[in-house]
């Protein structure tokens, strides 16, 4: 369980707050569902407030009718929540402007290599879940300051060091994302937001402020933290 920070109004205790995040690319399965039951759980249990979150980004795997069915079994299981949140794919504008402000910064670069050619290039193992590390050697020369959506991808530059955050259940943790991703997809070739650059923002304007997910999400709340 990671608390993520909110900074929505520093001047003020923030209302703790979670969030269900179901993405609707199929059934429920039984994994998910425990977490989300542990969710509820302790939040129901530590009077947090439950935003429901359905996460529709990934539209290639996007299956008609799984939305409702997710409520229904949600509800099923006896779960409730506080607020229900826009789909993330009615609005992309939150997403494109975090762009413009990382690409501002410096932070993100455009980048057209294919997995086959990052997975190929020197300094570049496989992680072991399917994604190869992108080697800052791969970063071309200068970065665009401003976002151009033209239909590539764009990548978060990746500081080289540890991030550590303090997770309720695993402890005190230190994880490299330079060592173990390098440099990740935050803007995809669809003309979407990816999955860790959408949460952030999400969890963000949500006023998300505990996150509860599997101890094999560890390296992502770490991303997330970046």
């Amino acid at each position: 369980m990671q608390r993520p920070a909110n900074k929505a109004n520093e001047s003020e205790t923030p209302v703790p707050t979670t969030r269900l995040a179901p993405s609707p690319t199929g059934a429920l399965h039984l994994g998910n569902a425990r977490t989300f039951l542990v969710n509820w759980a302790l939040a129901r249990q530590n009077g947090w407030k439950v935003v429901l979150r359905i996460e529709d980004l990934d539209t290639p795997r996007v299956k008609p009718g799984v939305i409702e069915q997710t409520i229904r079994t949600l509800r099923w299981l006896g779960m409730d929540w506080d607020e229900q949140a826009p789909l993330q794919s009615t609005d992309l504008t939150p997403y494109r402007e975090a762009m413009s402000k990382l690409a501002r910064a410096g932070r993100v670069f455009p980048c057209s290599l294919s997995r086959t050619e990052i997975a190929e290039a020197a300094g570049a193992p496989h992680d072991g879940s399917g994604e190869s590390r992108f080697d800052a050697s791969l970063r071309p020369s200068d970065f665009p300051r401003s976002f151009d959506d033209e239909g590539t991808n764009w990548r978060l530059v990746v500081p080289a060091g540890d991030i550590t955050f303090t997770d309720g259940f695993l402890g005190p943790q230190s994880v490299s994302p330079a060592k173990s991703v390098g440099d990740f997809v935050v803007w995809t070739q669809r003309s979407q937001p990816s999955y860790q650059l959408a949460v952030t923002i999400d969890d963000h304007r949500q006023g998300v402020t505990h996150v509860v997910r599997g101890s094999d999400l560890v390296d992502s709340a770490a991303r997330q933290t970046l």
